[in-house]
C-alpha cells in the first residue's frame, strides 16, 4: 500500500491540485464562480475517473491493477501536470501584475496614511487640491 499510496500522493496532491488550483484563479479573474466551477470540474473530474478506472482493475485481480498502472504512466503524467501548474501560475502573476501595477487599477492591499499620498482635497477652500497633514488652528 505504501509504494501506491505515493504514487498517488504525488500526482493528486503534487501535480493535480495545484494545477487545478491555478487554473480556478485565472478563470477567477473572469468571474469568481467560473474560477470555483472549473477547479472544481478540473480536480474532481479526473480523481472520480482515477478512482472508477482503478476500481474496476482491481475487480479484475492483482494482474489487473499492476498492467492499469503501467498504462495509466501517472509518473509521466505528474511531471506534466506539474510543468502545466508552473505555467498557470506564471501566466497568473503576469495578468495579477498587469491589473494591478500596470494598468493603474485598484491596490491590492491597504496602505498606510504616511505611504500613500494623501486623497484629493473636497473642500472649497484655495488649498490647491490636496489636503495638509498638518492640522489647521
Amino acid at each position: 500500500m505504501g509504494s501506491l499510496g505515493a504514487i498517488g500522493d504525488s500526482f493528486f496532491w503534487g501535480a493535480l491540485r495545484p494545477m487545478a488550483s491555478v487554473a480556478g484563479a485565472l478563470l477567477a479573474l473572469l468571474h469568481p464562480l467560473l474560477g470555483i466551477a472549473a477547479m472544481l470540474l478540473l480536480y474532481n473530474g479526473v480523481h472520480l475517473m482515477l478512482r472508477r478506472r482503478g476500481f474496476a482493475a482491481g475487480m479484475e485481480g492483482p494482474e489487473a491493477v499492476v498492467g492499469w498502472l503501467k498504462r495509466a504512466a501517472l509518473n509521466v503524467r505528474t511531471d506534466d501536470r506539474k510543468l502545466l501548474a508552473a505555467i498557470l501560475a506564471g501566466a497568473y502573476a503576469g495578468v495579477f501584475a498587469g491589473r494591478f501595477f500596470v494598468q493603474g487599477g485598484a491596490r491590492p492591499t491597504r496602505w498606510c496614511r504616511s505611504c500613500s499620498p494623501p486623497p484629493p482635497c473636497t473642500c472649497s477652500l484655495s488649498c490647491s487640491g490636496r489636503r495638509s497633514r498638518r492640522r489647521r488652528s
